[in-house]
């Protein structure tokens, strides 16, 4: 794409590992049930967004149509409600890091738009390939239960 937009690496504090977060104390807001999702777009099929929404995956989908007028292709949902999603989110950015960038504007533009857009990850051409398959349909992931 032409302009000033584009997706730039988002480097973030590299001391904190998976190890910290995973023994890191549960806060309040990590405690919480929620959704996970990850989506693509389009003109951009090799970022992904992987992000966990404030209310139902779906809700958050119409939003950021709604307001960046982009269109986008669901490519994976967690639909039941999920014990620490945002911790679960935290660990996924985490391993996923160094493939972490962000939007250095609005793509379409919208000019009151301040977000930073940071929880999009450039994939490989096989994890593409691999997503683009899944487009066909959303994944609606059911949890699995071991047994001891």
């Amino acid at each position: 794409m032409q302009g000033p937009w584009a997706f730039t690496p988002f480097l973030k504090d590299d001391s904190v590992s998976i190890q910290d977060i995973i023994v890191s104390p549960l806060r309040e807001p990590d405690r919480q049930t929620g959704h996970l999702y990850m989506y693509a777009r389009p003109s951009d099929r090799a970022y992904l967004k992987i992000g966990n929404p404030n209310g139902a995956v779906e809700e958050r989908l119409q939003q950021w149509v709604g307001k960046r007028r982009s269109t986008t292709i669901l490519l994976y949902k967690v639909s039941y409600l999920m014990p620490n999603a945002r911790r679960v989110e935290a660990l996924i950015h985490t391993e996923l890091a160094v493939q972490q960038r962000r939007e250095s504007l609005c793509k379409r533009g919208y000019p009151r738009c301040k977000d930073q857009h940071i929880e999009w990850f450039e994939t490989n051409r096989r994890t593409r390939l691999s997503s683009h398959q899944t487009a066909i349909g959303p994944q609606d992931v059911q949890p699995k239960y071991i047994r001891r």
